[in-house]
């Protein structure tokens, strides 16, 4: 920390991930950082609830296997069933209105590039974002939610009624030189520096875990640090952090028109 040179940690708000679906989502938190669920029970033991009792392999597979049957509804178990067997996801898509079927056509444009769709647990196509780390499908991404956007373009979620405190980080590089950024919560490099050595720079900052999106309907407020407070917050933010990445850095992401708002939103609160 900049301003704290001898500090030993650092607070930063982060939200707790629903408990759906985890049998297909590993790693674990949000910033990836824990490999299994058994990993996970032992972490929450010693850390959260600081209990001085080592606990047993088998205390922690019966919780991990417990969790692994937790889905956030019927279709999203219906999806894990299927791939445990080896199977083509099903359809779990219920009977949508043309409200409905408007916003899927841009969810899939705009959304499940990353996030996936209602009949997957893990996207493997071509992300819509610039491959920052040398692949196309980079698993952590900085959208802008840590650190505001420049004046003008600010998100809505950015507001004064929410504005964490932000705090300077000084980051050694491993090519040699630092750089400083202001951030409330940067994110994945607080806990994994060797992410600079392979993917190098500032494109390592302010990034955290892509989650699925099941359950969201019940699931609110959003993003690491609980910030927007509906899910139009969420697609509000996103049009303002495409047309950032558009305009600013040059790369040709769709931009989201405002009457794509709605049909979206419909969509994902019928379907997740």
């Amino acid at each position: 920390m900049t301003d704290a040179p001898n500090a030993t940690h650092v607070t930063v708000s982060r939200a707790v991930p629903a408990l759906s679906g985890l049998q297909f989502t590993a790693p674990y938190q949000q910033d990836r950082t824990i490999a299994t669920l058994e990993e996970q029970a032992r972490a929450a033991l010693k850390a959260h609830m600081q209990s001085s009792v080592e606990p047993t392999p088998e205390f922690l597979e019966s919780i991990a296997y417990f969790e692994r049957q937790l889905f956030a509804n019927a279709g999203a178990r219906r999806v894990a069933a299927a791939l445990v067997e080896g199977l083509a996801a099903p359809e779990v898509d219920p009977p949508l209105t043309a409200l409905e079927k408007q916003g899927k056509e841009k969810f899939e444009l705009f959304c499940g590039k990353c996030h996936g769709g209602a009949a997957q647990v893990k996207n493997l196509e071509n992300r819509i974002f610039p491959p920052f780390d040398g692949t196309t499908n980079p698993v952590s991404i900085n959208v802008g939610v840590s650190n505001p956007l420049p004046s003008g373009m600010t998100s809505e979620i950015h507001g004064i009624g929410f504005d964490l405190p932000t705090q300077r980080f000084t980051i050694d590089l491993p090519a040699g030189g630092s750089v400083q950024l202001l951030s409330s919560d940067p994110g994945t490099v607080l806990t994994d520096v060797h992410a600079l050595e392979t993917v190098g720079g500032n494109q390592v900052f302010n990034r955290f875990d892509i989650p699925q999106l099941r359950g969201i309907n019940d699931t609110a407020p959003y993003f690491h640090d609980h910030r927007a407070q509906s899910l139009e917050d969420v697609v509000r933010h996103y049009q303002r952090f495409f047309a950032f990445i558009n305009e600013v850095r040059g790369f040709p992401l769709p931009k989201i028109p405002d009457e794509d708002v709605d049909p979206m939103v419909a969509y994902m609160r019928k379907v997740f």
